[in-house]
């Protein structure tokens, strides 16, 4: 239940008044800054709601909104009455309300947030994405962690609703907590829920996007492998399916699921090795890695299983860990030139799959490869943040121990290196924020003797420059 923003004086009101009506309403709406003429009538107007006495406490705030000398508290006024309709339970006056005051006064936060409050309430979904959307634009730091107490809202109501077996309401309560959410490690459980539902619902290629993408942020999980795997496999795309679920055997071992065990006897009888280690798909295009060609290289092949091509690349390197930057336009790709210890970043641009539809005989002349790391120790790229324009990625390069990896991001072209941690052996489970501003990693903190402690999920704060 949010907070109530309220000065010192005002915080027992709020005590008693969250008492009041906690039972039936979901939300404690905001009436921040009482000018100081009016802080009697606050008082005795939230001593009438805590009694349950809302006609009385609206009678006292029309008489103060009718006083002319009140003219220029007017915004502060409408909020006021538009929390007493709320809380009376008469959502259409309150939306007026919190409507004429941002008609009075454009930058009046408390108001968007109320009335996104109210559209969220009304499981009126985009429109509470956009007012909350605007309450960020005045203080984010105030108003974020009270906007992210309904994204826990949301996705447990999602919960809820998926226990209830009503898999279309629980999508709109994850998608409304993944546009909202700001906590890189939160949002990976979301995007769990929302892609377990979506697959329920049979929007197979909206789930593969999710699992598609916590694949990407955690290359280690099994499951991910798994449920990607039945999702391509139900929709009818078992060239696609085979790999990931040859992938999930790999990591669980012998506490694989009997499901993927049985398909993959039914599609592979002969047992032969399949592709492994499929990662993001852009449109309907899939980026993956395969031995095939004798070393570690990276393919591209049609969501359908055609039209399977190379990346071309030199063939002198073994590579690893591609991804397709959220803007389609780059991969990003980690060059291995003896081992994993000795391993760089590189980027290649797109057009290579434009060019090599022209069958050019200039076509390798005409591709744009650039080298973004150039150090002797592991550089491993890890992913792109939301608007492609930066890289995170870890490196033993600062390291006294060359089996400690820390994390480090960089612009897109490899300048303005930045170390984000020390201290911490980051592994290869990151999670970028919708918003660019925070990056949640999972590693493990060295103990005090120095051996590798107990593994933990860390969110860094990261902005630009």
């Amino acid at each position: 239940m949010p907070t109530m923003h309220l000065s010192l004086r005002q915080t027992f009101l709020f005590i008693v008044l969250a008492a009041a009506v906690f039972l039936t309403m979901p939300f404690v709406l905001f009436a921040q800054d009482v000018p100081t003429e009016l802080e009697y009538l606050f008082d005795d107007v939230f001593a009438l709601v805590e009694e349950g006495d809302f006609d009385a406490a609206l009678e006292l705030v029309n008489a103060a909104i009718a006083d002319e000398k009140n003219a220029e508290f007017l915004p502060f006024l409408y909020n006021l009455r538009g929390i007493i309709y709320y809380y009376n339970g008469d959502l259409e006056a309150a939306l007026d309300d919190f409507s004429e005051v941002l008609r009075l006064d454009p930058d009046y936060a408390d108001a968007y947030f109320n009335r996104g409050s109210i559209y969220y309430s009304e499981n009126n979904f985009d429109e509470a994405v956009d007012e909350l959307l605007q309450v960020l634009q005045y203080d984010p730091v105030y108003w974020q962690p009270r906007i992210d107490i309904l994204v826990r809202q949301a996705n447990n109501t999602g919960d809820d609703l998926v226990v209830a077996e009503n898999y279309t309401e629980a999508l709109e309560q994850y998608d409304f907590a993944s546009a909202m959410n700001s906590d890189p490690v939160y949002g990976y459980t979301i995007l769990t829920n929302r892609a377990h539902v979506e697959s329920m619902l049979t929007l197979y290629a909206d789930s593969i996007r999710d699992y598609s993408r916590l694949i990407d942020l955690n290359p280690l999980d099994a499951w991910n492998f798994a449920y990607r795997g039945f999702a391509y496999y139900s929709s009818n795309q078992s060239t696609l399916a085979l790999p990931d679920f040859y992938q999930h055997v790999r990591l669980a071992g012998e506490n694989a699921n009997e499901t993927v065990l049985e398909i993959i006897a039914r599609l592979d009888p002969m047992g032969s090795e399949a592709d492994t280690n499929l990662n993001r798909q852009s449109d309907d295009l899939i980026l993956y890695v395969s031995d095939r060609s004798g070393t570690s290289s990276l393919y591209t092949i049609r969501a359908d299983g055609s039209d399977l091509q190379p990346v071309p690349l030199d063939g002198r390197s073994s590579y690893a860990f591609p991804h397709w930057s959220p803007d389609g336009t780059r991969i990003l790709y980690t060059r291995m030139d003896s081992s994993l210890a000795d391993s760089d970043i590189f980027v290649i641009d797109t057009d290579f799959l434009i060019i090599a539809s022209e069958s050019a005989p200039n076509f390798s002349e005409r591709i744009t490869t650039t080298q973004l790391t150039m150090s002797t120790s592991a550089d491993i790229g890890l992913g792109w943040s939301p608007d492609s324009s930066q890289i995170v990625f870890i490196s033993n390069r600062n390291s006294p121990d060359p089996q400690r990896a820390d994390l480090f991001v960089m612009d897109a072209d490899g300048s303005n290196i930045r170390q984000l941690t020390e201290a911490i052996n980051v592994t290869t489970c990151v999670f970028w924020s919708d918003r660019g501003s925070q990056i949640a990693i999972e590693g493990t903190q060295p103990d005090g003797a120095g051996n590798s402690g107990e593994r933990l999920g860390i969110s860094v704060n990261h902005g630009k420059g």
